[in-house]
């Protein structure tokens, strides 16, 4: 258990360094370009192509670091919060490193723009600056990031198995038999939806790639409100109805026993889709109602809210009883 913690720390870290690398580097580029080039630059710098819309580079400075240090410090203790959660805190980097590159665009494009004139009448951007190439940048960044932050560690062997008390299914020899579950979170979808709306005004009102990422965001968050819960020979799995793609995988060979429970207890409240919470993550779809409860190694939950759990849980004691673990301990409790 010790040199599992130890893994998860040590991943941890690294991953925590490459989510928050890039916000902490958008906050210093703007301050250490006007200071490397201040005697390039004007008293003030255009903003946008309206004359009048001009900013002294002090201000410029403290609004820019200032919105970036509020944001880094907030997922700084996000990710402290959920430091021993085997999922859920890989998806920040791929949008911590879409919104540092585009900011260091910005930046240096604002001082490119205003250099080496006294009085400028207004802004225009480099063409690499434009909103279509910024999502350009913000889009392989993004997929730099999702790649640098790396896979979540595998967790232990269970070595405990299912007691004489935990409910299982009368299965024939050699039968296989799968469980399958929809489930839609509707609460997801209005989330989404509302995301969608702002984005597209976004798009359509606003410079730069806000509004984009909005919308890019708010597609992710819908393609999470539709999933299944399967139950087969491979373990249990939550995915996306569309596209097919795994968002939690389970082995049976991580899994303690099954139970099913009358309420997602353990999983955050006001949190809907894939969460994570500490040691207990998994996929919530309502505020209330019953739930599947795998208890994992390494002292891990997983917890879905689902119909009809306890055939799943029975199901899954079932196959836990034919797995052969060394060392395992029959008659542990649920």
């Amino acid at each position: 258990m010790p040199q599992t913690r130890r893994q998860f720390t040590r991943r941890f870290g690294r991953r925590r360094a490459v989510i928050l690398a890039p916000l902490v580097i958008a906050m210093l580029v703007l301050p250490a370009l006007t200071l490397a080039l201040r005697s390039r630059l004007p008293a003030q710098a255009a903003l946008s192509a309206d004359p009048d819309d001009r900013l002294s580079w002090p201000i410029l400075n403290a609004v820019t670091a200032a919105w970036l240090l509020v944001g880094t410090v907030a997922l700084a203790a996000w990710l402290h919060r959920h430091r021993l959660s085997p999922v859920g805190v890989r998806w920040p980097a791929p949008f911590t490193w879409a919104a540092g590159a585009a900011a260091c665009v910005r930046s240096l494009s604002l001082v490119t723009g205003n250099l080496d004139d006294a009085r400028p009448q207004a802004f225009h951007p480099a063409w690499w600056a434009h909103p279509a190439a910024i999502a350009v940048i913000a889009a392989v960044s993004g997929a730099v990031g999702w790649v640098l932050a790396g896979g979540d560690p595998d967790l232990p062997t269970a070595t405990v198995r299912p007691g004489p008390e935990a409910p299982r299914i009368t299965l024939a020899p050699h039968q296989r038999t799968a469980w399958c579950r929809s489930v839609v979170s509707h609460r997801t979808f209005a989330v989404a939806g509302v995301l969608a709306g702002l984005g597209l005004l976004g798009v359509f009102t606003m410079p730069g790639i806000a509004g984009v990422l909005t919308v890019i965001l708010a597609a992710l968050l819908a393609s999470h409100a539709t999933v299944t819960v399967r139950v087969d020979q491979r373990g249990v799995t939550l995915a996306q109805s569309i596209p097919r793609r795994a968002l939690i995988m389970v082995p049976f060979h991580h899994i303690e026993h099954a139970t099913a429970a009358p309420s997602p207890a353990g999983l955050p409240r006001g949190a809907y889709g894939v969460v994570a919470d500490g040691t207990v993550f998994g996929y919530r779809s309502r505020a209330s109602g019953p739930a599947l409860r795998l208890t994992l190694s390494g002292g891990r939950e997983c917890v879905f809210t689902v119909e009809d759990p306890e055939t799943a849980a029975a199901l899954i004691n079932t196959r836990l009883d034919d797995l052969p673990v060394p060392g395992s301990t029959r008659g542990a409790s649920c």
